[in-house]
């Protein structure tokens, strides 16, 4: 049954333009499809134009339709008005699904009924958390003055009828009760609502309780049963999933058929079409050529359809290996994190041990299966997609959370940290050579994300204390007589009763001292109250943050520049303090006092160089002598200005 919808009066829409063949390249792991095969023979462009369908009976709207925002891989199929409606093939009756005997080439007698666009699509472009689907209902002001707030009310009410027990999805004279369909709505243990029908394995989130898109579904199935007919295609597996969606285009001109196959023996999904692989795989991530590799992201989103429709039926139940599997991955991963401070693993060990008693707790349940399969389903695609990321099973494996799988050249410091780490006493150095661990390859470690998150909240609340004690410690000193110097002595007084003030050398160090300690705790201030909830961020905010902070040229050297500064400044503020004090000591003391504070003081900065110097003149990283390094840098950059 193919629908062939006008406008309402009778008029089709202008036609539109042709859209632009795309050349497909193929290589030994990606070999083209027999339609496609067809396709480069027969025709130089994959599209054709075709009038819009516009009616009443199934409306462009977003109410009843999410658009497609991320359009993967598609095919515009010719139409055909000459060719006749083929029947559909049932998939699961006889014949069974043979090879082809009489062509290795399709025929094109079945054609798209016109404005529509076959879309091949994966389980994490299911438009279920992104749609945002709303009811319409009335609107009464709550003022006559503040027009902008309103509240809904409610136009229509629900009554329980006499001796009613039963309570359907949809009510409406339309819906499935009463029409018999073979579809049967579920619900999602997080709420959405979706529909499968049992016999056909078929599954939808499209709203189904209106009559067109319950056509439209069916008229979509029809489809791909005579594409698989026609060109005499050979399902890998009779135990799949089908999933079949309705979506509009952007501009809301064509109706999208999307859809894709879960294979439950291979725990992989596929098509009956060549899919670009690019638009299921991160976009930070390269190097991906290996079927073993892509393996792991099909993985990945067999499972997320499965944690996607979890409903239980017949023979489509979890194997308990999946539960096996999943209890070996996350005791593994207990372990090794316990036992490696650069695991790679995504999450704690307090985590992974709650995660392995809730699993055992699914295995011997024996009610609500839909709620532990979307539970355990989710975790190994988790899983299953971070095997993908760090490269599972290649000669390149990221092994530990520091390592890099590309050969690029090493990145270089930049005259921006190198000058300025050492005036901020390296803190900056530290801090990027964590960011460059937390951010290796543009993979991110949630767990690892948010103890060094928590680490850096903590760090400036201590920052922010210590100065606010330095503050009040430098604002008593100026209290001190003597360290703001007037002629208040009685015979400096001048005529009209003036108090001139004298400003002494320690007044000023001391004034220096407050200014830094503000500045410590401004800076402090702001980096808590930017930061406080990106200790909760999830791996995608993660690397969100650290990429809008990656200066192109720069990379992190800014945001560690910045990161280091309450502690740059309080140390700065806390050694003019230092200064102030010898500088009153001398001032107005007498000379045993004078010695035995600069023998003292002697010794002190003797310590203090030699615990710098000690503790920060190598790298963690690397031997390279960091102050040497940084004096010839100063070198060089004074050398330049000379030369200017």
């Amino acid at each position: 049954m193919a629908l062939h919808p006008t406008q309402g009066d009778g008029e089709a829409n202008p036609v539109f333009q042709p859209l632009a063949s795309s050349s497909l390249t193929h290589d030994p792991l990606n070999p083209p499809p027999k339609s496609e095969i067809h396709m480069s023979q027969s025709s130089t462009s994959v599209a054709v134009a075709v009038p819009y369908p516009l009616t009443e009976s199934l409306p462009l709207s977003s109410n009843y339709l999410p658009q497609i925002t991320d359009r993967p891989f598609s095919i515009d199929y010719p139409t055909d008005h000459s060719s006749p409606d083929p029947p559909a093939v049932d998939l699961h009756g006889e014949p069974p699904l043979g090879s082809p005997t009489s062509s290795n080439h399709p025929t094109f007698d079945y054609f798209l009924p016109e404005g529509r666009l076959v879309q091949l699509i994966n389980s994490d472009q299911i438009p279920r958390y992104a749609k945002n689907a709303t009811m319409q209902v009335g609107y009464t002001n709550l003022s006559s003055t503040l027009t902008s707030l309103c509240r809904p009310r409610v136009e229509t009410a629900y009554y329980v009828g006499p001796l009613t027990t039963e309570f359907p999805y949809f009510p409406e004279p339309d819906g499935f009760e009463k029409n018999s369909s073979p579809w049967i709505p579920a619900t999602h243990p997080d709420g959405a609502l979706y529909l499968y029908d049992e016999e056909r394995r078929l599954f939808t989130g499209t709203d189904m309780h209106k009559k067109a898109l319950r056509d439209e579904i069916e008229d979509f199935y029809n489809y791909l049963q005579r594409l698989i007919h026609n060109d005499q295609l050979i399902i890998p597996s009779r135990n799949h999933d089908l999933v079949l969606d309705i979506m509009v285009t952007e501009n809301e001109e064509r109706i999208s058929w999307c859809y894709y196959y879960a294979c439950h023996e291979a725990r992989c999904l596929f098509w009956l079409e060549i899919y670009d692989a690019s638009y299921m795989t991160p976009s930070g991530l390269f190097g991906v050529k290996s079927p073993a590799h892509i393996k792991h992201r099909l993985e990945d989103l067999y499972w997320n359809h499965w944690s996607l429709f979890p409903v239980v039926f017949g023979d489509r139940r979890l194997p308990l290996d999946a539960y096996d599997e999943l209890l070996g991955i996350l005791t593994h991963g207990c372990i090794d994190v316990i036992t490696s401070k650069l695991s790679n693993i995504p999450y704690d060990d307090d985590t992974m041990r709650k995660m392995i008693q809730l699993v055992q707790g699914a295995k011997d349940a024996k009610d609500g299966l839909a709620y532990y399969t979307a539970g355990i389903t989710r975790l190994l695609s988790i899983f299953a997609h971070w095997r993908f990321l760090y490269f599972h099973g290649q000669k390149h494996a990221r092994l530990i959370r520091d390592q890099t799988v590309y050969d690029k050249p090493k990145h270089e410091r930049s005259l921006l940290i190198t000058i300025l780490s050492p005036l901020l006493f390296l803190a900056p150095d530290v801090h990027l050579r964590e960011m460059d661990k937390l951010w290796t390859d543009e993979v991110i470690i949630e767990s690892v994300w948010r103890s060094h998150m928590i680490m850096l909240l903590g760090e400036w609340g201590d920052m922010i204390l210590w100065s606010t004690v330095l503050l009040s410690a430098n604002v008593g000193f100026l209290a001190i007589p003597g360290v703001v110097l007037s002629n208040l002595s009685g015979t400096n007084i001048t005529s009209a009763n003036q108090v001139v003030i004298f400003t002494s050398p320690a007044q000023i160090a001391s004034s220096l001292s407050v200014v830094g300690s503000i500045g410590s705790i401004i800076i402090g201030l702001l980096l808590v109250r930017h930061n406080r909830t990106k200790e909760k961020e999830d791996r995608s905010g993660a690397s969100i943050y650290l990429y809008r902070n990656c200066h192109r040229i720069f990379g992190l050297e800014p945001i560690a520049i910045i990161f280091s500064l309450p502690w740059g400044l309080l140390m700065w503020s806390m050694g003019i303090f230092f200064i102030a004090l010898l500088l009153f000591c001398f001032s107005i003391s007498n000379y045993p006092t004078r010695i035995s504070v600069a023998i003292m003081s002697v010794l002190m900065a003797a310590l203090i160089g030699w615990c710098i110097w000690t503790t920060w003149k190598y790298t963690e990283d690397n031997d390279d002598d960091v102050w040497q390094k940084s004096l010839v840098v100063l070198r060089r950059t004074c050398g330049a200005l000379f030369e200017l």
